[in-house]
């Protein structure tokens, strides 16, 4: 039980971790090569 809600934790927050990153991604692209991602 312990065990699973560690694990179910660290996977909600690498999942946080890349959503952040992929906004910043998009920022970042946008402030600089003028591109629309989506």
């Amino acid at each position: 039980m312990v065990f699973r809600s560690v694990v179910n934790y660290e996977f909600i927050f690498v999942r946080i971790f890349l959503i952040y990153n992929a906004l910043f991604f998009i920022l970042f692209v946008r402030d600089d090569n003028k591109l629309t991602v989506f």
